[in-house]
């Protein structure tokens, strides 16, 4: 199973914007003034207004750099209420365009729209438009920490013990320290032919990086207990909170993440649930529902009865596309390397509708690969390329 695909949108969109401004903002040392600032990064409008509902627009000797986005406000009392909460105010997103998605490249703070009180950035008109015709269906929304009964939670701690047996065991799972998978294709778009590497690796629990490569350009999006940050070929820019979270939200649906937090389950930041959720059946497989809650995210796995193989995924979130809606990855292939089984391969569909483009395999995985920490770091040199296939 690739760990996540949105090449689709990235190989367009994908712009990170590093610049000077506001002193005394960590994520850009060695400032002068906001006016460094490119405009596309430039909030012209008070925030704080915004949220009261009112346009208007902001001082530029009242401004500040939060997160890589500048800030102008009407008044000071307005700009130290934003210093107090910058994430009540603060644009959506971290400033990814509005309808892509918070893992999508920068939007553009001229292409701003208010909606119930939060500002969100767009990368193109055509996107501004379509959010507006429906927000909805491009915002994310966190997922609510599931409850259950007693009973619920004991039968929910059964079936996880039989897919834990059927990865491989748990001290299989809990021998885990690294993991790397690997997958290449070729897509044609625009009438160019495109080399496409996909590496998704991980050193558990903390440190994350997915790497793509689109002949000579690149991409990733790196994970670690130290930040984040997303690089291509030419930019390099340290994420905020809200985008963070949102990759959290990502890679608690990796089944080699939700199986290690499982026998790791380590403490209450990141604590794993499992809850039965009742059965039925998955194209021929009678299987029961679980559902799981890790690092912020819950999933619905379907688990066949009897051998404990994973069937299927769902969720409500983006898979390969911009559009939010209830996603159901059917895995359709497994393989076993070093005592482990994992899913390699899925069909996906949106709402009930199959999205081929978002169907996915992974050429390959290893269980305990040595990986080299540095490619974990979000700090500058990413913006070279570094394939994992250098650190093997």
């Amino acid at each position: 199973m690739s760990f996540i695909s949105r090449s689709t949108v990235l190989i367009m969109t994908f712009s990170l914007v590093v610049f000077s401004g506001c002193a005394k903002d960590p994520r850009s040392p060695g400032l002068a003034a906001c006016d460094d600032a490119p405009e596309s990064r430039v909030l012209t409008i008070d925030a704080v207004e915004a949220a009261r509902g009112r346009t208007v627009v902001g001082k530029r000797d009242l401004a500040l750099l939060h997160e890589g986005i500048v800030y102008r406000f009407v008044s000071a009392k307005n700009r130290a209420t934003f210093e107090r909460d910058p994430a009540r105010f603060e644009v959506a997103d971290g400033g990814a365009c509005g309808r892509m998605g918070p893992l999508s490249g920068t939007g553009d703070a001229r292409r701003h729209f208010v909606h119930e009180g939060r500002v969100y950035f767009f990368a193109s008109d055509a996107c501004r438009e379509a959010f507006i015709q429906n927000p909805s269906r491009y915002i994310e929304i966190p997922d609510q920490r599931p409850t259950g009964t007693p009973e619920e939670i004991e039968q929910g701690r059964a079936l996880l013990a039989t897919l834990i047996d059927w990865a491989g065991g748990e001290s299989k799972i809990r021998s885990i320290r690294s993991y790397r998978e690997t997958t290449s294709r070729t897509v044609e778009s625009g009438g160019t032919s495109y080399s496409v590497t996909h590496e998704f690796a991980a050193i558990l629990p903390d440190r994350f990086r997915e790497w793509e490569s689109w002949n000579d350009s690149w991409f990733s999006t790196i994970r670690s207990e130290n930040g984040a940050a997303m690089a291509s070929s030419r930019r390099h820019e340290p994420i905020g909170d809200s985008r963070v979270k949102a990759f959290d939200r990502v890679l608690a649906r990796h089944p080699v993440v939700i199986l290690t937090d499982a026998v790791r389950d380590s403490g209450s930041e990141r604590s794993f649930i499992a809850i039965a959720h009742g059965s039925g059946e998955s194209g021929e497989s009678a299987v029961d529902h679980l559902v799981v809650w890790t690092r912020g995210a819950m999933t619905t796995l379907s688990i066949e009865r009897g051998t404990g193989r994973l069937v299927q995924a769902r969720f409500h979130g983006r898979d390969s596309g911009t559009s939010i809606g209830d996603v159901v990855r059917e895995y359709t292939g497994d393989a076993m390397y070093e005592g482990v089984r994992l899913p390699i391969s899925s069909i996906t569909s949106l709402h009930g509708a199959r999205v081929p483009g978002a169907d996915s395999s992974i050429d390959s995985f290893e269980i305990n690969p040595v990986l080299d920490d540095s490619i974990f770091d979000p700090e500058p040199p990413h913006t070279r390329n570094t394939s994992l296939e250098n650190h093997k």
